[in-house]
This record gives structure tokens, C-alpha cells and sequence, in this order.
């Protein structure tokens, strides 16, 4: 008898853990969230200052030039210029196009705009952020030996450190092309840790400012995915066999450049 009550204390706990499991496999964001506060929390306690003042007496000159080239690349203002320009070009070409050369142009159009919406929003909930925590900047700490939060005070560049809005820009771009193109992932994640290591490297942020923005970044233009994602507008998105959906990474690719149209889809069709 207590042998079965432990089997079935057992089985329920068993049932308990992998439901758990369930729930965090399909909405990841239940344990990155705590993890990413988490991780942010041990770097400002035991790695933000030793490594700030590592990089500041250690960093040579052609280093800092190249980490400061890389620096533009974050800049959200020239994204968004670039992204709203593309918007409004391709919807003006898709007005005088034909009807197939139009729909790849809307599509195209929409994949813009995804990148353009999910700069804007990031980069607003970066700019709350930041005057909420007030941090200070490296720059203070090596100036006045100040190193903290001053809550509700960020209006003053000097105190708007956390979270790096250069690393939530260079993010969101690296997320829509990893997304888009996913055979050069490497490339464009390498680029993106280059350009928010370049933050902390030439002392504008400390790390757990850049890690915080690069999770803003990418939580963003994940979550603002699946809005801009429209499949019953792109019947050849399904396959061909037993119709299936393919997945939404795959989905955007097709939309946004018009690979599909040389895929075997174009042939079931004809």
C-alpha cells in the first residue's frame, strides 16, 4: 500500500514538472525575463565597475577607432531614416506595378515596417528606462568616483547608462535579418556583439547596460513578428504535400524577397 501511494505521489509530481516544462517551452519569456534581471543584477554588483576601469587604462588607440567605427552601425535615427525611406519607395513602385510585382512589393513594404515599428518601440521603452534607472555613465566614474542609479533623474545625458540604446538598435536589425536570411545568422549575430561590445569597450556603457538593451532588442522584434506575418495573403507559404505550415522564419524570407516564386510551389501551380 504505500508502496502504490508513492508510485502515484510520484506520477503526479512527474505530471506536475512536465507541464511546467511545457509552459516554459512555449512561452520562453517566463524564465528569460527573471534571468535577464537576474544576470543584470550579479554584472552591476561584481563586474560593471572592475571591468569599466580594465577597459579604460588598458584600451589601446587603433582599438578604440575600430570599436568607435562600429559604434554608428548602432545608431537607431539612421535605421529608422533608412527603413522609412525603403517604406515609402516601395509602396510608391507597388502603386504603378503590376499585380504579382505588387504584392512583392507590399510584401517587402511590410517587412520594413516591422523593422521600423519594433526600432521604435524598443528604442521608446529604452528611453523610459533610462530616465526611470537614472544610471551614471562609466564617464562618471572616472571623473567624480560615482557609480550607481539615481532613480527618476536620466534627463542628464551623463545619467542615461542603462540600458545601451546602441545595442537595442543594432538588435533589432540583427534579429529581422537572422530572421530573413538565416543561412548568414553567424555574420549578422557577430556584427551585432561587436557593435554592443564596442559600448562597453570604449566605455560609454557598462556590460550589464548593453546586455539589457540587446534583450530589449531582440524581445521586441520577436514579439512584433508574428503582426507583420500575414499568411492568408501568401497562399504559397503552406507546403505543397500535406499543407503544412512552414515556419514563421520561413515565411518572412518568402514574403520579403520572393523566393517563392522559384521554389517548387510556382511548379504545383502551373
Amino acid at each position: 500500500m504505500n508502496a502504490h501511494m508513492y508510485f502515484i505521489f510520484f506520477l503526479e509530481r512527474r505530471m506536475i514538472l512536465n507541464h511546467f516544462i511545457n509552459i516554459l517551452y512555449k512561452k520562453p519569456l517566463i524564465y528569460i525575463v527573471p534571468s535577464i534581471f537576474f544576470l543584470c543584477i550579479l554584472l552591476v554588483n561584481f563586474v560593471d565597475r572592475p571591468l569599466a576601469l580594465y577597459c579604460k587604462t588598458h584600451l589601446s588607440l587603433p582599438w578604440e577607432g575600430f570599436f568607435g567605427f562600429l559604434i554608428g552601425l548602432g545608431r537607431s535615427w539612421t535605421w529608422c531614416v533608412t527603413a522609412s525611406v525603403a517604406f515609402l519607395i516601395w509602396n510608391l513602385k507597388a502603386h504603378y506595378s503590376d499585380r504579382m510585382r505588387k504584392k512583392r512589393l507590399r510584401a517587402q513594404s511590410r517587412v520594413v515596417l516591422w523593422l521600423l515599428t519594433a526600432m521604435l518601440g524598443s528604442g521608446s521603452l529604452v528611453a523610459g528606462l533610462k530616465i526611470i534607472f537614472g544610471r551614471a555613465r562609466p564617464r562618471l566614474l572616472f571623473e567624480q568616483s560615482f557609480y550607481g542609479f539615481n532613480f527618476f533623474s536620466g534627463l542628464d545625458w551623463v545619467k542615461q547608462s542603462f540600458p545601451s540604446g546602441h545595442s537595442q538598435a543594432i538588435w533589432v536589425v540583427t534579429t529581422v535579418m537572422t530572421t530573413l536570411w538565416p543561412r548568414y545568422r553567424l555574420f549578422f549575430l557577430i556584427l551585432g556583439g561587436f557593435v554592443s561590445t564596442s559600448r562597453v569597450v570604449t566605455t560609454v556603457h557598462y556590460l550589464s547596460d548593453a546586455v539589457m538593451g540587446t534583450f530589449l532588442g531582440i524581445a521586441c522584434t520577436v514579439l512584433l513578428r508574428d503582426i507583420f506575418y500575414r499568411q492568408d495573403r501568401c497562399s504559397h507559404t503552406r507546403a505543397s504535400s500535406k499543407g503544412k505550415r512552414v515556419s514563421h522564419a520561413r515565411a518572412l524570407k518568402i514574403i520579403s524577397v520572393n523566393f517563392c516564386w522559384n521554389t517548387r510551389h510556382r511548379g504545383n501551380r502551373g
